[in-house]
């Protein structure tokens, strides 16, 4: 006895909708409407978020966006910058170094 919640896969009106039948296009296809799908959920979860803070905290929203605009400024200023740690060229020419004596 089958349980009637569960598909008949006997009865399965699409058969191209099987993994093994889908071609690469197929899968290329279904992968970018997933993507699209996933980016806008994310959107609309944001997006919610900052309405229910905006109605909570008024100006909330522009004062994000003000602090963003900021945190990716610094970014930006960063990924331009060297980072000021030690630079292969302070550490000089291997043979100018003294030798240590072994330890025994």
């Amino acid at each position: 006895m089958q349980n009637s919640d569960s598909p008949d896969p006997t009865t399965d009106s699409a058969p191209d909708s099987s993994p093994t039948e889908m071609t690469i296009e197929q899968w290329l296809e279904s992968l970018r409407r997933t993507d699209r799908t996933f980016y806008n959920m994310m959107a609309m979860e944001v997006w919610s978020i900052a309405k229910s803070m905006d109605t909570l905290i008024p100006g909330f929203w522009s004062k994000f966006m003000e602090n963003r605009q900021l945190a990716v400024k610094k970014f930006v200023n960063d990924r331009q910058t060297p980072p000021a740690g030690l630079r292969l060229e302070d550490l000089g020419n291997p043979e100018d170094q003294p030798n240590d004596p072994p330890l025994n």
